[in-house]
């Protein structure tokens, strides 16, 4: 026992230097392993989604300064189809027993020559009211002021109305046209009228080609589809050109109806009040107003009853 003892403490001197210096001696440092930080990798398609998008936003401006450029032809294009359509139930009950060319002539032909009867009944009362109506306008001007004034003094005291009248007419001083914009009032017409012949030669050629348009879209249209393609199509014609005669037909009724009443009430200018309803009834909801107002305005002039009684056969 005593000598296993003494073996044991013979052999702790080493086993002390291997637990502790020999271990540090002897032992490699450890190896850390090298972290490689990669960055996330872009999504694909990014770039191409980022340029795509730049091309459809330069693409809508483009397309955007390109309709404003050609806005005049548009509106023109939009007329010619706005005229053909009208006219299409008329070419159609023609094209029965007439070929396609000589249905659309005679067409225009009948157009043209109700137009021409309505400038011819017209057109002498409307140019001489017309200037009638321009020389008495400073007097009518100056009757509604005079009359206005008159009303306010009443409400107000004597002195406001003036004051008030003066305030709101202060900016019309100036508004009577130059002797520039005179001149250029023949420009205009022979604008209006090379537009309008535009309109009547795209309407008809719209007219006379319109099974090769057809053709031409149908191309763009699946083989099962194309049947049921051309009757929705023929059908928004139909329908549009039937706006388009019931539109008229509306005009002529306000136009006529506000002539008739001015007639009947004594109010003056009846032909040339009645032209401005007549145009102006195409214009939605503002049309009433735009022409209503100088033609109740003029009846003020003849007399306030005269003016209530315009309004109401107006607003009825």
């Amino acid at each position: 026992m005593i000598s296993d003892l003494l073996s044991r403490l013979a052999r702790l001197p080493a086993v002390l230097w291997r637990a502790t210096v020999g271990r540090l001696v002897a032992a490699a440092p450890p190896t850390v392993a090298p972290v490689l930080v990669v960055d996330a990798p872009e999504p694909r398609g990014v770039a191409g989604i980022t340029f795509r998008a730049s091309l459809v936003v330069v693409g809508v401006v483009l397309g955007a300064y390109l309709l404003y450029q050609l806005r005049l032809l548009l509106i023109l294009v939009f007329l010619a189809i706005l005229l053909a359509a009208g006219l299409y139930g008329v070419v159609r009950l023609f094209e029965r027993f007439l070929p396609r060319i000589v249905a659309v002539l005679i067409s225009y032909a009948l157009l043209i020559g109700v137009i021409g009867l309505v400038l011819f009944l017209i057109f002498p009362p409307l140019i001489r009211q017309a200037v009638d109506f321009a020389d008495d306008l400073p007097r009518i001007a100056d009757d509604l002021r005079a009359g206005a004034i008159s009303l306010i003094d009443g409400i107000a005291g004597h002195g406001t109305g003036e004051e008030i009248i003066d305030t709101l007419t202060s900016g019309a001083q100036g508004s009577v046209p130059e002797l520039g914009s005179l001149l250029s009032v023949p420009l205009t017409l022979a604008s209006i009228l090379t537009n309008a012949l535009i309109v009547v030669f795209l309407s008809a050629l719209m007219l006379i080609e319109r099974d090769r348009v057809r053709g031409w879209t149908m191309e763009f249209v699946r083989e099962p589809d194309r049947e049921a393609m051309l009757g929705v199509s023929r059908n928004a014609l139909l329908k549009l050109g039937a706006y388009v005669r019931g539109q008229l037909v509306v005009m002529a009724i306000i136009g006529g109806g506000s002539a008739v009443g001015m007639l009947v009430l004594g109010v003056p200018f009846a032909v040339p009040l009645g032209a401005l309803s007549f145009i102006t009834a195409a214009i939605p909801l503002a049309g009433a107003f735009i022409a209503g107002g100088p033609i109740v305005l003029v009846a003020l002039t003849v007399a306030p009853v005269t003016g209530l009684l315009m309004l109401a056969w107006l607003v009825v």
